[in-house]
């Protein structure tokens, strides 16, 4: 009972530090909008350096309430890009404007890929495709749009200009700024209910289902690849694995943790 008592409260005390550290960022994030038709560099540089302290923020509270460690390996095509550091920490020295794709467990997956960009200090250039409903999440869903993060619902016929126009933004010679965009390209996370979807996509198909991720939807990333091929020379394919979550296709009852779970994986 008292362990119960305790984790609730850490997750009371977790809840109010995020709601009004969100807040004043989110001031932050108006502050700055003024610089927009005074320049634009200004401006961008200004929501850069905001949506980095966030990245600061949401790592250090996460890493307060629900430590883990990571452990990293990579194939050669990455050889000498991950180092350790002066300070023992690890550094990612991946190019300043790249495309990754990862598989989607857990609502926090792109928690750690904002992780190794905050190491290759780019964190401030951090980019996440979402689905659109997050967008009208009260102060986040805003929030997340002065980050330039795209949202999409998943219609073609409604994405597809949507797509067109930050491509555009995004591959402009003249702001040809750092940029990590982060695409999940099964579009949701994994669970029992996606799995089933994705599986009986499979078989109208006549694709073997996999057994631990869903099928990729790949109109929207070949649209990206397609139109950042001018500014973007590099395509990283990252999977995430997290210890402590069983297959979801091996136990029917299983649901992917949130980051209030007492049970949190310590291990990615």
């Amino acid at each position: 009972m008292t362990t119960q008592v305790s984790n609730y409260s850490r997750a009371a005390l977790l809840a109010f530090c995020f709601v009004s550290t969100a807040i004043c960022l989110h001031i932050q994030q108006w502050l700055g909008l003024p610089l927009y038709w005074v320049n634009r560099s200004w401006a961008s540089s200004w929501q850069a350096y905001v949506k980095g302290t966030t990245s600061i923020l949401m790592l250090g509270l996460n890493q307060w309430r629900a430590p883990v460690t990571a452990t990293i390996s990579c194939d050669e095509s990455v050889k000498g890009q991950i180092r350790k550091g002066k300070d023992g920490n690890v550094m990612f020295d991946f190019p300043q404007r790249l495309i990754f794709i990862a598989n989607h467990q857990i609502y926090t997956d792109w928690l750690s890929l904002w992780w190794t960009a905050y190491t290759s200090n780019v964190h401030g250039y951090f980019i996440v495709v979402l689905k659109d409903g997050i967008q009208r999440i009260p102060v986040i869903g805003q929030g997340l749009v002065f980050f330039s993060w795209i949202f999409l619902s998943r219609r073609w016929e409604t994405d597809r200009q949507r797509l067109q126009q930050h491509i555009q933004k995004l591959s402009d010679a003249k702001r040809r700024t750092p940029m990590w965009l982060l695409i999940f390209p099964e579009g949701t996370n994994l669970s029992k209910r996606s799995m089933a979807i994705s599986q009986k996509w499979a078989d109208k198909q006549n694709i073997p289902p996999s057994q631990l991720t869903l099928l990729p939807r790949a109109r929207g990333l070949q649209t990206f690849l397609a139109g950042l091929a001018d500014s973007v020379e590099w395509l990283y394919d990252c999977t995430i694995a997290y210890e402590q979550i069983p297959c979801v296709t091996c136990i029917p009852s299983v649901r992917p943790p949130s980051r209030i779970d007492p049970n949190l994986p310590d291990q990615i």
